[in-house]
């Protein structure tokens, strides 16, 4: 059944009518007949006279929102995308298509992290897509927590940013390889991120990770993961020139820290118009931190706001 919309002015939610709906629960059937289960969100963001609206929201399957929240007034909607299920099996798949229109702004997250779970013998992949769509003069800040690939996952993890002229977008990527705390490291199974950034129709920038279980060179070399288990990239931009050089010190100071605290290696560098910060390490909950750290210096550069953590971070 789906979840009502819920806001304080229903007129700013469009429903998918009869036909829609009868359509979404025939995909469903049939996936999960396959033994597979597929969902899909599609959110629109558009700046009214009221502030930045979820003007549009359509659901297929377990994946959705309640609400648009605004703890830092009405021009910044904080959205927290919900999967009731909490991760894949063989074959499940979930696609997020988010539209953040010209001059409208969106903090995105979620409220845990993503499993994808052993496939077993099955050779069909775990598959997430984001396809995220940043307007003119618009920006989107994208902040899920940790997909977590079990041992013999077969998982895929493709998000792809597009901005127009104008638009600015901060997000992270951040995944464990097996659950190293609970002793389940990662003895098999096959794992491939992307994170690729298109700037005014353009590849500007592309972040690919593959990683085997068999390539135990890879996973334990000084150029590869070197033993850890978790791994994160943070980028931030378009910038429109180099940042301030105080600004970058006290990054570098950030990643310095990491290592003094043994909590793995990071990095950050300015490239062209882009911000990156890396981390591998130990924990994924450690990389959080230190992204959070870089995101509350950068973002008043890039967007001219002060960090206002999403509420439900604090859960």
């Amino acid at each position: 059944m789906a979840l009502p919309y819920l806001s304080d002015n229903a007129n700013h939610y469009s429903m998918s009518d009869a036909h829609d709906k009868s359509d979404a629960r025939a995909v469903a059937a049939q996936s999960m007949k396959a033994g597979e289960w597929h969902a899909n969100l599609g959110l629109q963001i558009e700046q009214r006279s009221t502030g930045a609206r979820l003007v549009s929201y359509k659901r297929n399957g377990p994946l959705h929102i309640q609400k648009a929240f605004y703890p830092e007034g009405q021009d910044m909607a904080h959205l927290y995308i919900l999967h009731p299920p909490g991760g894949l099996v063989s074959g499940d798949s979930l696609t997020v298509n988010a539209q953040i229109g010209h001059n409208s702004a969106a903090l995105i997250t979620t409220p845990g992290a993503g499993r994808i779970y052993g496939s077993g013998k099955s050779v069909k992949h775990q598959v997430q897509h984001n396809n995220l769509r940043i307007a003119a003069h618009a920006s989107l800040e994208w902040f899920p927590m940790e997909t977590l690939f079990y041992s013999g996952s077969n998982g895929v993890s493709h998000t792809r940013i597009d901005i127009d002229d104008g638009g600015t977008f901060m997000g992270w990527d951040i995944a464990s390889l097996g659950l190293p705390a609970s002793d389940r490291p990662f003895t098999s199974g096959k794992v491939r991120q992307v994170m690729e950034i298109f700037h005014k129709g353009k590849l500007s920038w592309i972040e690919r990770w593959r990683f085997n279980s068999k390539d135990h060179d890879f996973l334990n070399s000084v150029v590869g993961l070197n033993g850890y288990s978790a791994n994160g990239v943070f980028v931030a931009g378009p910038f429109s020139g180099e940042l301030p050089e105080k600004l970058i010190k006290r990054l570098h100071s950030l990643c310095q820290t990491v290592s003094k605290n043994n909590h793995g290696v990071a990095g950050v560098t300015q490239i062209n118009q882009w911000l990156a910060m890396r981390y591998v390490g130990i924990s994924t909950t450690h990389a959080r931190e230190y992204f959070t750290q870089a995101w509350r210096e950068l973002r008043p550069e890039l967007l001219n706001r002060k960090a206002c953590p999403p509420r439900i971070w604090a859960c």
